[in-house]
């Protein structure tokens, strides 16, 4: 659900379920520009501990969302959130309490943030972080919170816990292995954007909810580095102890190929945050009517830049899917994004895009193409 600091760092939501999206190369009549500068990009995948010690935390600090959202189910990070119940009164839960009680720090950003880190104990900053949306007084409750981690990883013996987990951590990553799409599904994205990206990574943890996806990007100096960061994408059920030989969660192909384009593609229109085009997305507000707000209510709430980011998203994995020639999978997302989840505007804004899939010469990014669109999409009529 979104909150006052949504915006905050990183663009990063929980995702509902959307219907299968497997890309495959666009056919030769798809125009794209620079076509050799495109190559067949692998995607990496990691265990990150400094992902599990702080998601962690916040659900030692905050279960409601595993109470209100999950009752009864969620089991694999209620298995293992139980061995740590004594550390809820620990100086940094207690911090990270009060953090999130004042919306410091929320349970879409806390887990990431460990991403700008060198590996605990030692959790150096090694990433710049962008503390821009934050007033001072916030940055140094952040600053003052990830100097506690530390403290944490040590008190709880977070090693221990991490040797000993080890058979299930190797099964999360070889489930996250055969899950992998294919080096063409990053190229096709690509392509479509006009941008490459230096890496794509999938982080999977055990200390996210079911069914959560986070979608955090990083800036270097050799480039973009695209995280998809996620919770299992089913239960499983658990007893006395968890029987990892029939599965733990990561290994549901279509699942993490669905919902890593989406998460991906989020990174391709981050320039959206970008002032001047903040200017331009207020200026088509109007569009942001009662029933689109209602429409949105449960995943977005009434941020007009958020909703109009997804419908973006959207849009494009189904043009993608369209000019792939896969027609099924196409119509499958219109249904589910138009007449499913309420994105009232994907229809008029297929219309336009197709101005820069013709004219990929004149636009050689989306970002370029992005004031027509918001111009075009200024001349939309509502119903009275």
């Amino acid at each position: 659900m979104p909150n006052n600091k949504q915006n905050k760092i990183l663009t990063m939501k929980k995702i509902t379920i959307i219907p299968i999206f497997l890309v495959v190369v666009i056919s030769s009549s798809f125009q794209l520009q620079r076509e050799n500068k495109f190559k067949p990009k692998r995607i990496k995948s990691e265990i990150n501990i400094n992902v599990e010690t702080l998601g962690l935390i916040y659900y030692l600090a905050d279960s409601s969302i595993l109470n209100e959202g999950f009752p009864g189910s969620a089991h694999l990070i209620r298995y293992h959130l139980k061995y740590f119940l004594k550390f809820k009164d620990h100086p940094t839960v207690i911090l990270a309490k009060r953090l999130i009680n004042e919306g410091i720090l929320e349970a879409s950003t806390t887990s990431v943030f460990g991403l700008f880190f060198t590996d605990l104990p030692e959790f150096k900053q090694k990433h710049k972080i962008d503390y821009s949306l934050y007033n001072n007084s916030e940055i140094n409750e952040l600053k003052n919170f990830f100097k506690q981690v530390q403290k944490f990883y040590i008190d709880s013996k977070m090693d221990v816990f991490f040797n000993s987990n080890q058979y299930l951590y190797s099964k999360i990553k070889s489930e996250i292995i055969s899950t992998l799409p294919d080096s063409n599904y990053i190229k096709t994205i690509e392509q479509y954007f006009g941008i490459q990206m230096l890496d794509y990574i999938i982080v999977p943890s055990i200390f996210i909810p079911n069914y959560f996806n986070f979608g955090p990007q990083i800036k270097t100096k050799r480039g973009i580095i695209n995280y998809y960061v996620l919770g299992p994408a089913y239960d499983i059920k658990i007893d006395s102890i968890i029987d990892i030989k029939s599965g733990v969660g990561y290994d549901d192909k279509e699942y993490i190929e669905r919902i890593g384009i989406h998460e991906f593609s989020h990174s391709f229109v981050r320039f959206m945050d970008e002032e001047k085009y903040v200017k331009m997305i207020e200026s088509i507000s109007f569009l942001n009517t009662d029933q689109l707000k209602k429409n949105m209510a449960k995943g977005y709430g009434n941020n007009w830049k958020i909703i109009l980011e997804e419908h973006i998203v959207r849009l494009i994995e189904i043009r993608i899917a369209k000019l792939s020639g896969n027609e099924t999978i196409s119509n499958q997302l219109i249904d589910s994004h138009i007449n499913k989840n309420g994105f009232v505007y994907i229809k008029e804004m297929s219309d336009i895009i197709t101005i820069y899939e013709k004219n990929r010469k004149t636009y050689k990014t989306f970002q370029d193409f992005f004031p027509i669109l918001i111009k075009k999409m200024s001349e939309i009529k509502l119903d009275e």
